[in-house]
């Protein structure tokens, strides 16, 4: 177990957190894995809602999936911004 002091965080990594832990344990394991697969294969993105018109879902399923790629390690972001569309995200190495 780890001990962890919110106040060590900034408001918006805190934000992030939250949300992440909300989609995490609100799993849809085939959004997330459309969303994976046009990640690999699409490499003109910048912004997460450069996916969305690529991937063959509704936007809010494919907002939660990128959320929960972020949370699992695959797309790499900057937590100290709130994550919304306008985020870059890339897929991570």
């Amino acid at each position: 177990m780890i001990v962890v002091n919110a106040n060590d965080y900034s408001r918006q990594r805190r934000e992030n957190l939250l949300r992440m832990h909300h989609f995490v344990f609100h799993p849809d394991d085939e959004a997330d894995e459309a969303v994976r697969e046009t990640a690999r294969c699409l490499r003109s993105f910048y912004y997460m809602k450069d996916l969305f018109p690529h991937v063959p879902m509704l936007q809010r399923r494919a907002f939660a999936a990128c959320y929960r790629l972020v949370a699992r390690g695959f797309f790499r972001a900057n937590l100290d911004h709130v994550l919304w569309e306008n985020s870059h995200i890339e897929v991570a190495a």
